[in-house]
This record gives structure tokens, sequence and C-alpha cells, in this order.
């Protein structure tokens, strides 16, 4: 299979909507109440907890096979429907019933319901099938471009949603986003991004010193140049971690490294920082030509 191109900027959406246990019960609880007669509820106790127990036999049944059928509450009247559907589902009557039910709207193309018969479902996909690689391509590019939390993002009603659109597809967990996923993201849009700088004459960069809150620190180097249609574009290039103290020599090395991971060593030719005494020292060497074009009162602001 040929690879996804990575295009840098772009969007898309879905809607789903999923039935309420509430709804399950109650369509289960018809089950029960059709195709059951002797029904009977009771309360019994086990382990100093009590549970009422629906019971009920299965008309549908051969005389001499009379299933008594007996469930807690807490399990609803699941065992009700799932025996019918199991033993009964070519049952023309149960076809009726289902075909005619309030809420069954949608059918599986051999004629059963998929909200009433679980062999409706589709098989998973599994994850080499092309439809499965764009979905995970797809909620990689999603935790990309909005920094949503990866453990938002592979949350399980997200896997629900998508089984609305196709049941066969798998909505990926929060370790293979993480693990998996957006390293390969990074790796193919990172080469994206030397395409474009690759066609760039000339650019600028940004950079400044990041603390987290548990006080580690970070350096974030941004990219900004003119492309071939004339358009600004702007991208960060990188936010590696910045260990050690901060100084002038530290944050002119860790700079030269991201530069030359993306080949612009011969294009830099602006640099916007703050007025820190340590970032602007560290390019004063590298960049001397700039202070021609600062006044003595300048030269302690920002260097740029």
């Amino acid at each position: 299979m040929a690879a996804t191109e990575i295009v840098i900027d772009e969007d898309d959406d879905v809607e789903a909507s999923e039935a309420s246990s509430g709804d399950r019960d109650r369509k289960a609880k018809e089950f029960y109440s059709t195709f059951f007669t002797s029904l009977a509820t009771a309360r019994e106790s086990k382990n100093s907890k009590s549970y009422v127990v629906h019971s009920g036999n299965c008309r549908l049944c051969p005389k001499e096979k009379k299933i008594e059928k007996k469930i807690s509450s807490r399990d609803g009247y699941s065992n009700f429907k799932s025996h019918v559907l199991t033993f009964h589902n070519k049952n023309q009557e149960v076809v009726t019933f289902c075909a005619s039910s309030e809420g069954a709207k949608r059918k599986a193309d051999n004629g059963t319901l998929v909200d009433y018969f679980p062999s409706a479902k589709k098989k998973r996909l599994g994850r080499k099938h092309p439809k499965q690689i764009r979905l995970d391509e797809a909620v990689a590019l999603i935790q990309v471009q909005t920094l949503i939390a990866p453990s938002v993002l592979g949350h399980s009603s997200f896997d629900k949603a998508i089984k609305v659109a196709d049941s066969g597809l798998e909505w990926p967990k929060r370790h293979r986003i993480v693990k998996t996923l957006l390293p390969a993201q990074y790796v193919n849009i990172k080469a994206a991004l030397v395409r474009l700088l690759d066609k760039a004459d000339a650019g600028a960069i940004n950079i400044d010193i990041w603390s987290s809150k548990r006080q580690r620190g970070y350096l974030g180097i941004s990219v900004h140049f003119i492309d071939e249609k004339f358009r600004l574009r702007n991208f960060l290039l990188a936010c590696p971690r910045f260990k050690g103290s901060h100084t002038a020599e530290a944050i002119l090395k860790l700079t030269v490294e991201v530069i030359a991971d993306y080949g612009l060593q011969r294009k830099i030719f602006y640099v916007g920082t703050d007025n820190g005494s340590n970032i602007i020292c560290a390019f004063k060497d590298w960049f001397p030509q700039f202070y021609e074009f600062n006044s003595p009162a300048d030269s302690s602001g920002t260097a740029m």
C-alpha cells in the first residue's frame, strides 16, 4: 500500500448515537413478555444481598424441552432476549416481532436487524486493513493538530462512536497513540516540513526558554519564511528538553543542533529572542551584523 502523503494544513467530521442501557433493557423486557409464559418475579438472598429474580418458560421451545430462565435484576432481562435470538432467530414470529418493534429501523443485508441480532455485527477488520490504517493516521493527526491529551483521545467512548459508523473499525487506545501512531506521524510531518524548507531561500527563527510545572526546562524554536507563492509560513521546529544551566553556550549548542537537523545552517538570517542576557549573548557572535542596525540604546533590548 502506498504511503499516505502528509499535507501540512487540513480537516473532517463525524456524528454518532447509541441506545441507552435503559432502552436496551426495555427491548429485552419486550422479548420476556412476548415469548415467555408462566412469568414470575421473586426476591432471593445470597451472601447477605437481596436480588429480584425473574423466571419464565419459553413458549417457542418444543414442549419436551421447556427451559426456565432466571436472571437477577442487575442484568435486566437480557438472558431471555439472548435465548430467543440464539435458538429461535429464524422463527417467523421472531423476525416479524423484530421488524415491527419500536426503534428498530436499520436492517442488515440478510434482512435481520442489527439492533437485535449480534451475529449481524461486522467482523473486526484488523490493524493492517487500509480503512483501519487511515483511521489510525487520522486519530494521530487530531492529536498533532489540536494537542488534545492522548488519555482523552484514547477514551473508550470514541471507540463506541466509530463503531456506529463501521463496527469493523477499532479506535486506537492511548498506549497505541503515544507509542506507535505519534512517532510515525512525527517522521512523516517532519519530512514534509523539510521539503518545504528546502524550497525556502531564507528564514528567521524565534527562540524562547520555557519551564513546566515541574520546573523542567524546554527550548522552543519556531521558523518563519516566505514560500514560493509569497505566503508567510510559520512552523514549530522543535521544543527539546533543556537540561542543566541555561548558559549562552548551552542555548547556542542546542539551537545549532535543531537548525542542522533541518538543514538550515546557511538559511537563517534573523533570530528573535526576549531580552534575557544569556540568550542575547548566545547569538551576538553568530550574528554580529544584526547589531549594526541597533542604536546603543536598543542593544540591551530584543536581539532582532
